[in-house]
């Protein structure tokens, strides 16, 4: 039986100190050991000459494999490039996700650092942070639990929340920024440099915290009959062909549409969309439907699978029947590992291979539970060491797929 992982323990900000010292420190207490803290620094910096506005603010989530403990700080006008210090109780292997953002929009990201597991002190140097692109939604804030996501432009948003999209319009605001769909009950945003509040059909959600989201780049498409191969980084764009040379162009700016971007290169035209995307042979769902056009208009799909994964999801139905009763059954997925919980709290692994998904054995607590919860549990567990393919369906429900394709599991978000 493996126990339950100890949640992190809440942030502790020192006092704010001078801009010229480092902008975050802080205790990170994200393990009950009893080690002495080891200190974590480094340097946020980009290349380009943009200055940051005043009311920007530095975000760093440090994980282990079983907690994230975030930090939100303003930058009070502080320019890159910005020392942090970070103190951690964890000697496990972490992970760091740094960004800058305005209003909940991240601007600057960087690609995930991992930390090696040891209790020395620990000197990451310097960081680069590219420019945030986006996908879909700009903004990612989670509401006390909710999330929330948003674009967001001068004189409207689009906000997805609770399986809900609703355009907002600005409002008259003294302070920040203001947006209403002017219903009753009421749908709101409003942003302000040191808060973000939201409210749902008149249900004021508590304050949000901007999220740090996952760098769209670098990022590869293909497409079948003919082959081709796109790959873009933050520097460039390199197509493959089996019957001519790679072709590599500096990255163009981006074009941003309604859910789309399109890079334009020589001739060479990417546009990158916010669908749900299948290849053509093997099936496998994909988060970005991709378009090349060169002299001809070509399809393929493009990004990484396991984001369609990634998250929290309750099943709503296990082997083609709803849950009976009060029964629950959930499952998480985050960098390899599954979690969840039906009767038991159960963990195990999983990876995706070029058709589909490999599960691996699941360990689990033992308590029995009553009749509908222990069904739902030996459904789920079937259902995991069964499955080889997922899909998302047009609801945005993950099915869990058998080798025939049968449905084992459904589940929302």
């Amino acid at each position: 039986m493996r126990p339950a992982a100890r949640p992190a323990a809440p942030l502790a900000a020192r006092p704010a100190a001078p801009l010229a010292a480092p902008l975050a420190a802080v205790a990170l207490l994200l393990s009950a050991a009893p080690l002495a803290a080891r200190e974590i620094t480094g340097t946020l910096a980009y290349d380009l000459r943009i200055a940051l506005p005043p009311d920007a603010q530095l975000g760093l989530d440090l994980s282990s494999p079983t907690a994230t403990t975030p930090l939100r700080q303003p930058t009070r006008g502080a320019q890159v490039p910005l020392p942090f210090t970070l103190r951690s109780d964890d000697a496990g292997p972490l992970t760091l996700r740094a960004a800058l953002f305005l209003d909940g929009r991240a601007l600057w990201i960087a690609q995930p650092r991992p930390i090696p597991e040891g209790v020395d002190d620990i000197d990451l140097g310097t960081i680069a942070l590219q420019p945030h692109i986006a996908l879909g939604p700009d903004t990612l804030l989670d509401c006390g639990g909710t999330p929330v996501a948003l674009r967001v432009n001068d004189s409207t948003a689009t906000l997805h929340s609770a399986g809900q999209s609703l355009t907002l319009t600005a409002a008259p605001s003294a302070n920040g920024k203001r947006f209403t769909d002017g219903a009753t009950p009421e749908t709101a945003l409003r942003l302000q440099p040191d808060r973000i509040t939201a409210t749902l059909r008149g249900q004021s959600l508590p304050d949000c915290t901007p999220q740090i989201p996952a760098p769209l780049l670098p990022l590869t498409a293909r497409g079948t009959e003919p082959f081709w191969s796109l790959t873009l980084s933050p520097q460039d764009l390199r197509l493959e062909t089996p019957d001519a040379a790679p072709v590599t162009h500096p990255l163009p700016a981006a074009e941003s549409g309604n859910g789309t971007l399109t890079f334009r290169a020589d001739g060479l035209t990417v546009t990158l969309a916010d669908t749900l995307c299948h290849d053509a042979m093997t099936g496998m769902p994909y988060p970005v439907t991709a378009t090349l056009t060169r002299d001809t208009a070509l399809s393929g799909c493009g990004g990484d699978p396991a984001t369609l994964l990634a998250g929290a999801w309750s099943a709503t139905e296990l082997a083609g029947r709803p849950l009976r009763g009060n029964a629950t059954a959930t499952l998480t997925f985050a960098d390899g590992k599954i979690t969840g919980q039906a009767c038991n709290r159960f963990f195990g692994t999983y990876r995706i291979t070029g058709e589909g998904i490999a599960l691996g054995n699941a360990a689990a607590t033992r308590m029995a539970c009553p009749p509908p919860q222990m069904e739902a549990e030996t459904a789920l567990f079937a259902a995991l060491s069964t499955a080889t393919r997922f899909d998302i369906d047009d609801a945005g429900q993950l099915l869990l797929l058998a080798p025939d394709g049968a449905p084992l599991l459904k589940a929302s978000r």
